[in-house]
């Protein structure tokens, strides 16, 4: 069976509409998920700025490496930690370990242990300039509570005191399937 030029014709033209339409549809989704700008709610700017403080300069280009991490200036990072503890809990192990300051600031520091397992990884995410892996959420369900959850990764809780706010907690949330 021969199909007449202009049949071809008309043929091409629908599988090149359908083409672009559905390159159109898949960029604009791409474009809808890209974080370009973020927004921080009046009132929360000390969770942001702790969040900006630990991103990566530039999106990470490959998986995740706790190696990568940025090299955090710990006494800096050190003035949002909460003056007591820091507990960590991963979803994952039901683990609970709490951390004093100190041994916190001293992971960091040597680049090894927990937290900076735990602070590397959520420095990867947040990088990752995409609504489903680094959107922020805020809230405070109390006074002086306020909660950021870094899409449906991560759930900071910060103690607000009038020298700023303080990590109290981070929760690991997603759970990884074997």
């Amino acid at each position: 069976m021969t199909m007449s030029v202009s049949n071809r014709r008309a043929l091409v033209r629908t599988f090149l509409a359908l083409t672009l339409s559905t390159a159109s549809a898949l960029i604009l989704s791409h474009e809808s998920f890209l974080i370009e700008r973020r927004v921080t709610p009046a009132g929360f700017e000390g969770e942001a700025q702790f969040l900006e403080l630990l991103k990566y300069p530039k999106p990470p280009v490959r998986e995740f490496h706790v190696e990568d991490a940025p090299r955090w200036d710990v006494q800096t990072v050190a003035r949002y930690l909460s003056d007591g503890t820091i507990t960590f809990t991963d979803v994952n192990d039901s683990s609970r370990i709490t951390e004093a300051k100190s041994a916190t600031e001293r992971s960091l520091q040597s680049r090894k242990g927990r937290a900076f397992r735990v602070f590397s990884h959520l420095s990867h995410i947040y990088s990752i300039p995409y609504r489903q892996y680094s959107e922020l959420h805020f809230s405070s369900p109390k006074t002086d509570t306020s909660i950021v959850e870094v899409s449906t990764w991560y759930r900071l809780t910060f103690q607000r005191t009038p020298q700023g706010v303080k990590l109290k907690q981070i929760d690991y949330l997603v759970l990884e399937v074997e």
